[in-house]
């Protein structure tokens, strides 16, 4: 039974009836068929409007969508012209939802399928309109809406998903209303064959004006065809010429006149197409020019790739394969494709999502396409079966939810540099020229290096690959001789090996006459390295029993190996096998023991004279537990330091935790790292164990957390240590029990930190209670965290009994490596320092620290240089350094002198 809305009724009854009707006089203007998860997932509905210049009388029409059919409206239901009729499923919902809106309801509406459907107003057995819709149109939480009333009702182009605060505009003007006044543009033109043309339009055409053969002219002696023929899709022309094209030609269609359904004029238009065999094509004459792998999650247009022809030649894109390296070669496409020079070929994922959001851009719907990977991929272009051009990239490269552009179709392909993510609001330049095009027109210049722990090797980072031979005899490191230059093609670091070691401070590093692949060549480019003597001795950093004959070490930083150096009371060390470190010398070693050791005890494992690649010589020793460990209960294994935010990326992640037990010996492969609702994974997948009131740091990654920690004890986690710089849960279980649960928070940080990145959350009492932000605060530590060990915040700082003063070692002279050590002591317990050099006239020179989170105390270095990182001249310093107290707010400063010496 249909029960109406009475004010629409009285609505309705108010217009004259009106009894003829024909398709197009009424369309379906908005359709709900995905409510948004606000509504009850039965608030269904379409919007009808009158959009044929007068009343119309819609008595009996029924609503269907080809598996089910609504009662008839009722007698009487007319609608004046422009007006809206909501036909809804369920009165109850709408009202509930759109308070007010005019509707009626039928029985039997069907229901609206998310994955796409076709709804149509039935009436006297006629059709007045139907919307063959799919979720690529838009209308997910929200209604679907026709953009321009009197556009076509089977084109993707002229729907999209509503932008109104309620999920849609039933009975009023749709939120994306944009009547079409532009007439339909020539995309492009093709020859199948010899006697015929294909034109393709951005939209369907008038079928009058489209297959008037007078409205076409080809070029070449050509002329007019002899027939016009529309397509079903009303986008593509079929053109019967009545002579034929000659074979190797490049012709332009000239189109004048055409119409679109709305009524738009194309006064006149051209396009070029190439007729005959394409040219055989040589590595490079096309390039990848642009390629979208992580797509958005509105307006998304699917993956695709857009080649770019360099050459002065034309190719059948039949000719050519296209996939991401995997599986067998994807042919581009099987029909006819001809990519002219300095012209552009867009292949895509889908069609119809390409369409709609690049609307009249050309593209190739590959039948075969290789999905790309947003973790990395590669893709490849062949012509028959020869590579011409591929590129293997990874996310940091750019490309989050918008495309990838080269920046210079003539340099490398596999060079990040050459790469960066779209500006155009869109979301890419399919087509077009790229909005980061930018042609290489300099030499590579210098933009970094770094020292190695003994300060014997430079890596030095380029702006873009350089050509080999010109690294040659290139390099000059002010008073460090050169001894050899290594250099892998195509990458952007150079390793240059010195003759002495590196002086302490900043050095400059000159490079002259470097070419980059496309030869342009740097006169001078220059770089500084900072070089800080290592002089703090190695140490074992972990000790693990794999077995009773077997023991796993670790070290602070590589050492020179020799088993001689080993013992353990009870056994021997036999043999050892090391784990080399990329700057030499060993990280880890595993190493035999005879005989074996008795189960269930705790060992101590000893070093002597562990040496450092730097010739830095310590004895050392390390507890080690041989047996079952011990399974933890609440409390025993907690959370103390969060490292979630590094200045080195996530690489450089920790967690630090701790056994508060007594006697309790815990294997952290038995403890799982989770949420609040599951587990994630072991924090350890090798043996790690923790002894009592032992920390120890579970890094994501080694390099990057020795990059900042070089010095530091930790064991691997790998990726179960993936914390969220926005604040997450994290939790400890073991047998399901619940260890420990901490809910941090960026907000924990104290709040005088402009910016926390590489500033550690630290724990102040382990016993104390794990989710209150009083119990936690910014690490003091001049690195920016304390893993593996006590951290640098207490209970209640409570104020120490002590001055602030300033010592400073001088005089010092950079010309010797020599750099000044300024320590300052402050009265309170953490103070933001910020430290400035000044000369004898009051003149600052060098801002030494702009602003730092410190505690007690703090070290800075001073090498002699300026804000310019030039030398100045000998003569006698002022220090300045000035702190504000974190917790009272109270300012001191803190001056000395220095003398800075400049010996022949």
């Amino acid at each position: 039974m249909t029960r109406p809305f009475l004010l629409a009724l009285a609505l309705l009854f108010a217009i004259p009836p009106v009894l003829g009707q024909v398709a197009g006089d009424v369309v379906l203007n908005e359709i709900m068929y995905d409510p948004p998860p606000s509504q009850p997932s039965g608030n269904e509905w379409v919007e009808v409007l009158n959009a044929s210049g007068a009343p119309l009388d819609l008595s009996g029409a029924t609503f269907t969508d080809g598996t089910g059919t609504s009662d008839p409206l009722p007698p009487g239901t007319t609608l004046d012209d422009g007006a809206y009729l909501v036909i809804v499923r369920d009165a109850e919902d709408f009202v509930a939802a759109y308070p007010g809106i005019a509707f009626v309801e039928v029985d039997g509406f069907p229901a609206l399928n998310n994955s796409g459907d076709r709804p149509a107003l039935v009436l006297n057995g006629s059709e007045l309109d139907a919307v063959p819709y799919a979720p690529s149109w838009g209308g997910a939480d929200a209604s679907l809406e026709r953009r321009d009333p009197l556009g076509p009702s089977d084109q993707p182009a002229n729907f999209g998903t509503s932008t109104a605060a309620s999920g849609g505009t039933p009975g009023a003007q749709n939120s994306l209303v944009e009547i079409d006044t532009r007439p339909p543009v020539l995309v492009s033109a093709e020859a199948p064959d010899a006697l015929s043309i294909r034109l393709l339009f951005d939209e369907p055409l008038d079928e009058a004006s489209a297959e008037n053969a007078a409205s076409y002219a080809i070029d070449g002696g050509i002329g007019a065809p002899l027939a016009a023929d529309l397509g079903p899709d009303g986008t593509e022309v079929l053109l019967a010429l009545a002579a034929a094209l000659v074979n190797g030609q490049t012709y332009t269609v000239t189109a004048s006149n055409i119409g679109d359904t709305r009524g738009n004029v194309l006064v006149s238009a051209t396009a070029s197409f190439f007729f005959g065999q394409g040219d055989a094509a040589d590595p490079r004459d096309v390039v990848i020019n642009e390629f979208l792998y992580d797509e958005p999650s509105s307006d998304n247009p699917g993956e695709f790739v857009e080649l770019f022809n360099r050459s002065d030649r034309t190719f059948d894109l039949r000719d050519f394969t296209l996939n991401d390296g995997t599986g067998d070669d994807q042919p581009i496409t099987d029909q006819p494709v001809f990519l002219a020079p300095g012209g552009f070929a867009v292949i895509v994922e889908d069609g119809a999502d390409f369409a709609q959001v690049f609307p009249g851009v050309a593209f190739i719907d590959q039948p075969g396409w290789s999905a790309l990977n947003n973790s990395g991929d590669v893709i490849v272009l062949k012509y028959l079966g020869t590579e011409i051009d591929s590129l293997q990239y990874v996310p940091s490269w750019g490309g989050e939810d918008a495309s990838l552009e080269r920046r210079d179709p003539e340099g490398p392909s596999s060079v990040a540099a050459n790469w960066e993510t779209t500006s155009d609001l869109r979301g890419g330049t399919p087509a077009a020229e790229n909005s980061q095009f930018a042609p290489d027109v300099t030499g590579p210049q210098l933009t970094g290096a770094t020292a190695s722990r003994d300060g014997q090797v430079v890596t030095v980072t380029l702006d873009e690959p350089v050509e080999p031979q010109s690294t040659a005899g290139a390099f000059t490191v002010d008073g460090v001789g050169v001894s050899a230059v290594d250099y892998a093609p195509e990458t952007t670091t150079v390793v240059l090996v010195l003759a002495s070691r590196l002086p302490a401070g900043t050095t400059t590093v000159t490079a002259s006459g470097l070419r980059d692949l496309l030869g342009n060549e740097t006169a001078s480019t220059s770089t500084t390295v900072e070089f800080t003597p290592d002089v703090t001795p190695p140490s074992l950093s972990r000790v693990t029993a794999s077995s009773p004959t077997v023991l796993q070490v670790s070290f602070t930083e590589p050492v020179v190996l020799s088993i001689a150096q080993f013992s353990v009371e009870g056994t021997s060390v036999t043999s050892a096998v090391a784990t080399d470190s990329d700057d030499g010398g060993t990280t880890a070693a595993e190493l035999s023991l005879s005989p074996a050791l008795p189960d269930q005890a705790l060992y101590r494992l000893s070093v002597a004279a562990l040496t450092d690649l730097a010739g830095n010589i310590a004895a050392d020793e390390a507890a080690f537990f041989l047996g079952t460990p011990d399974a933890p209960q609440a409390g025993q294994i907690v959370i103390t330091e969060i490292m979630f935010d590094p200045q080195n990326g996530s690489d450089g992640e920790y967690l630090e935790v701790l056994n508060t037990s007594s006697d309790g010996v815990f294997d952290l492969r038995t403890v799982d790292l989770g949420d609040d609702d599951e587990d994630g994974g072991p924090l350890a997948e090798s043996p790690v164990i923790l002894l009592p009131g032992e920390y120890v740091a579970l890094v994501r990654n080694v390099e990057g957390f020795r990059a900042v920690f070089s010095d530091a004890p930790f064991a691997e986690a790998g990726s179960v240590i993936g914390l969220s710089n926005s604040g997450e849960t994290l939790v400890l279980r073991a047998s399901g029990v619940v260890l420990d649960a901490v809910p941090y928070d960026p907000d924990w940080h104290r709040v005088e930190l402009d910016d926390a990145t590489g500033i550690s959350l630290e724990r102040r009492d382990p016993a104390g209670a794990s989710d209150s932000p009083a119990n936690w605060s910014s690490s003091l530590s001049d690195l920016g965290g304390t893993p593996s060990a006590e951290n640098t915040l207490s209970i209640a700082e409570s104020p120490v009994e002590r001055e602030a003063s300033l010592r400073v070692t001088s005089p010092f002279a950079p010309t010797r490596g020599e750099a000044a050590e300024i320590t300052v002591t402050l009265s309170a317990n953490a103070s933001l320092v910020r430290a400035r050099i000044y000369d004898g006239g009051g003149r600052e020179v060098r801002e030494l620290e702009p602003g730092r989170l410190v505690g007690g105390t703090a070290t800075l270095l001073w090498d002699g240089t300026g804000d310019d990182r030039r030398p100045l001249r000998a003569g006698i310093y002022v220090v300045l350094v000035e702190s504000v107290d974190a917790e009272g707010g109270t300012t001191e400063a803190v001056r000395g002198a220095v003398v800075l010496a400049r010996p022949e």
